[in-house]
């Protein structure tokens, strides 16, 4: 399983999902990040369970964002190269507007 592409587990996911219902998976594993992030801060004592969870909840939110550039037909590098971009530009509009 380790030699598993993402092309491949696109191709061989059952839910035939649609770029809609991708979007909400992708959110419910963001929010789920959110969460044990928060989770992590909430119950220090627990932080270390909480905190090897949100790698996995991490992981499906990647996942979840590169079989949405699959469905969507575009190349997940090309835009990730795209997001780079855009958030050095935000960056520098922030700069320039000031941010503190």
């Amino acid at each position: 399983m380790m030699g598993d592409t993402f092309r491949f587990l696109h191709a061989i996911e059952k839910d035939g999902l649609d770029l809609k219902d991708r979007g909400i998976y992708l959110s419910e594993n963001a929010a789920m990040a959110a969460k044990l992030a928060s989770y992590m801060e909430r119950f220090p004592s627990e932080a270390s369970a909480h905190k090897e969870d949100l790698k996995l909840a991490l992981g499906d939110v990647f996942a979840q964002a590169v079989f949405m550039c699959f469905d969507a037909g575009f190349d997940p590098h090309e835009i990730l190269k795209l997001a780079k971009i855009h958030v050095r530009e935000r960056f520098r509009e922030f700069d320039e507007r000031g941010w503190q």
